[in-house]
């Protein structure tokens, strides 16, 4: 403990300290970030600064000659902590501490505390000079880091599909979760500190692939990378690999964030995929050819079908029986229908074999041609038709012609039950290209077929309904993807269908 009889040059001293006139005292006063302060050589307070105002609450006149133990809390006082500090400083001169320390109104802030002995020119102690700092803010976001970063290192370990660990600027080791465990084999006492390029193959070490990847992220801030990599028992994978760039508040680099995740499967389903693929498209090219083959060869004698039954049913119409009569005109119906679908697949087919051969097309003088031929097959139709002006695009016009009367085609047929009809042609801007549309205001349907309608044979309605072979908005399908365009539809029942579609770029 400090003599007690040295307490009364203390006193003295820290009087001396106090003094306004004193330039320590003037300086100590300007100063409202800390608490400065000086204390006699019993720990009793001998002057107050307009910091120590601030940060403790206590006023000058309420806190003179007070004991300093009065600003720590109790655990602290009943450990004897203010007079063990005050012995250190005193034997060495200097003590620095952090803690809790207590206001008046006794909430508690997180203080760095600097305690300094004060000595007479005779080099005895006369006191003790105490600055103090309030911290708690900094503290409050240390530990708020210190949770995020708590809750960022469980989250990365409870992650088990994934590899994700860090590397150092040279590349080494220098973390490892779960996942990494899980995928590469390894334990972290068995990698952390290993240079990452064990898990590359000999062919990608050779090829110096390792350094690539880490000076591709340490100067675009992120590499990926797709490849084989290597588990610690000498089996392979297929990697999808993401290296980040980890950097500080200054931009010097700190090392790398890698995740790496087991594309195997993936990779094993997509070459599946693309061979499926491959011979699904030779499949259909088979099948076309077919078509195309046996379509030419059924129209001969479709033709004949139609011919003669249409000539009895002239001829000798008045000579055959009713019942006769009856089957003659379903032959005839059947081969016009025949015909008809017939010549619908080797449309079909011309299109998929065509060569498509681009140039500037006028969509609304198109759209008008068609309308007006439909106008001329069903002159007693009511159908308000509206075409937008100035609509162009470029392609190959005897298909795209094609492509639009297939759509208008397809509006003015589901339109036939409305009192009047209405058919929308025209466009909106998405993004450079514009956006094609053909809206009308038919019977509809669920969109939980949309996926149907653009395949070939798929009826949405039965042809009691409306007549038709359900191939034409396949064959608008193939123009449109031909083109290099996409095609969409929007519809409800009983309320219409907007056929939305694009043809590559604009001229």
């Amino acid at each position: 403990m400090i003599p007690k009889d040295r307490k009364h040059e203390g006193v003295a001293a820290a009087h001396r300290l106090r003094d306004p006139g004193h330039d320590f005292q003037t300086l100590a006063d300007s100063v409202k970030d800390y608490a400065i302060f000086t204390l006699d050589a019993g720990g009793h307070v001998m002057s107050w600064n307009t910091g120590a105002r601030e940060i403790k609450g206590y006023g000058e006149l309420e806190i003179l000659g007070k004991h300093c133990s009065q600003f720590y809390p109790p655990e602290d006082r009943e450990a004897g902590k203010p007079e063990a500090l005050l012995e250190t400083a005193a034997r060495a001169g200097r003590v620095e501490d952090e803690g809790w320390r207590v206001r008046k109104d006794g909430t508690r802030f997180w203080a760095d505390v600097v305690i300094s002995s004060l000595h007479d020119h005779a080099g005895e102690l006369i006191g003790f000079l105490k600055v103090t700092r309030d911290l708690t803010a900094r503290r409050e976001a240390e530990e708020r880091l210190r949770q995020s970063e708590l809750r960022l290192r469980l989250l990365v370990d409870s992650v088990k599909d994934y590899a994700i660990f860090m590397v150092d600027t040279r590349g080494q080791v220098i973390s490892w979760n779960r996942g990494a465990e899980r995928l590469k084999g390894y334990q972290p006492n068995e990698v952390i500190g290993k240079h990452f390029s064990i898990f590359y193959t000999a062919e990608d070490r050779a090829e110096g692939k390792p350094a690539q990847i880490l000076a591709l992220a340490a100067a675009e801030g992120r590499a990926e990378d797709e490849g084989w990599r290597v588990r610690q028992d000498g089996s392979v994978f297929w990697a999808d690999v993401s290296m980040s760039a980890v950097r500080d508040e200054r931009g010097h680099l700190l090392g790398f964030a890698k995740v790496t995740r087991d594309s195997s499967e993936r990779r094993r389903t997509d070459r599946e995929l693309i061979s499926r693929s491959a011979q699904l498209s030779a499949a259909n090219q088979e099948l076309e050819t077919f078509s195309y083959s046996v379509s030419h060869d059924l129209r001969a004698p479709l033709r004949g079908m139609d011919g003669f039954s249409k000539a009895l049913l002239r001829d000798y119409s008045e000579q055959l029986p009713p019942q006769a009569r009856n089957y003659l005109e379903r032959i005839h119906r059947a081969a016009e229908r025949m015909s008809e679908l017939i010549d619908d697949l080797l449309e079909l087919s011309r299109i998929t074999r065509a060569e498509i051969r681009g140039e500037p097309i006028d969509l609304t003088a198109l759209a008008h041609e068609t309308v007006s031929d439909l106008r001329k097959i069903n002159p007693d139709r009511n159908v308000n038709v509206t075409v937008q002006p100035g609509l162009k695009t470029s392609g190959d016009r005897r298909l795209i012609q094609a492509m639009l009367e297939n759509l208008i085609g397809n509006a003015w047929k589901f339109t036939a039950k409305q009192p009047v009809g209405r058919i929308e042609v025209g466009a909106v801007r998405s993004h450079h290209d514009p956006e094609f549309f053909v809206r009308d205001n038919g019977v509809g349907f669920d969109m939980a077929y949309a996926d149907k309608l653009f395949m070939p044979f798929q009826r949405l309605h039965t042809g009691t309904e409306f007549e038709g072979t359900g191939i034409g908005l396949a064959t608008a399908y193939r123009i449109i993807s031909r083109h290099g365009g996409r095609i969409r539809v929007e519809s409800e029942p009983e309320k219409g269908t907007t056929f939305w579609f694009t043809l590559g770029a604009s001229p």
